[in-house]
């Protein structure tokens, strides 16, 4: 991203960051995390019989389990977190091996600031996928004991043979921030966000580390595309990304428009 080589504003200080030693971090999933299902599944399944001819044509599976997905997904994304976790466990249910499910329970757990619960599905999901790297992203996000070094090496290690994870990217800023290491976070955070452009949660961040750097025109150019991206599915603080912004403009440190 430009650097902007002024110092931030006095006496405004920065937004303080989601992570910090006494309260839950942000969860690096990001509101994609769950299949596309735009379209139902299609299946091929055999017609009416003429003769000897079998005919085959297209139709749509009617499968208990999607219909939950596609519910939770659904109510995921608009933040009834509520419903989403209804229909999460009613698809668990019928289907105790499905990752995207666990996967979904932990998310909306960390949203409810339950992280027990995440970091029981989290283990969860790696029982059945040991490499799943949005698992292992979230319980390196939610770890308290190990050295953060160690935490450090194991997300770049992930991140060697998925080098476009954009919650890997994410997890490791968190990683960088808790230790007041700013520039690094920013890069990460940016890596992130290079990723998975319609992240709010991956756009504030960002801003945030611009902002400790006293990259005050970059860091109000992404609380405004924060605020723009995001929706019910978000950590974000809007009011204090916007205030924080307002701040900015009024200092003179907004970006071009």
């Amino acid at each position: 991203p430009p650097l902007d080589k002024r110092p931030a504003p006095e006496p405004v200080e920065p937004i303080i960051m989601h992570v910090a030693e006494n309260e839950a971090p942000i969860t690096p999933l990001d509101p994609g995390f769950a299949p596309d299902l735009t379209e139902p599944e299609q299946v091929f399944e055999p017609a009416a019989r003429g003769n000897s001819r079998i005919v085959i044509q297209k139709g749509q599976r009617n499968d208990p389990v999607f219909r939950h997905m596609r519910r939770a997904y659904d109510a995921f994304r608009s933040g009834d977190y509520t419903a989403a976790i209804d229909s999460y466990r009613a698809a668990l249910a019928l289907d105790p091996l499905n990752q995207d499910a666990l996967l979904g329970l932990a998310a909306l757990a960390l949203r409810t600031g339950d992280t027990g619960q995440a970091r029981m599905h989290y283990e969860a999901t790696l029982k059945l996928d040991p490499q799943n790297s949005v698992a292992v992203a979230g319980l390196v996000a939610l770890q308290e004991g190990g050295s953060p070094i160690d935490r450090e090496s194991y997300l770049k290690n992930m991140l060697y043979d998925r080098p476009t994870a954009a919650h890997l990217y994410f997890s490791l800023g968190l990683q960088y921030a808790s230790q007041a290491r700013w520039s690094d976070a920013q890069q990460a955070f940016f890596d992130a966000f290079s990723n998975d452009s319609s992240n709010a949660d991956y756009a504030f961040n960002l801003a945030v580390s611009l902002d400790r750097l006293g990259q005050a025109r970059s860091a109000a150019d992404y609380y405004r595309r924060s605020l723009d991206l995001a929706s019910g599915n978000h950590v974000i603080d809007m009011e204090a990304a916007r205030a924080r912004l307002e701040a900015l403009q009024s200092a003179g440190g907004s970006a071009a428009e």
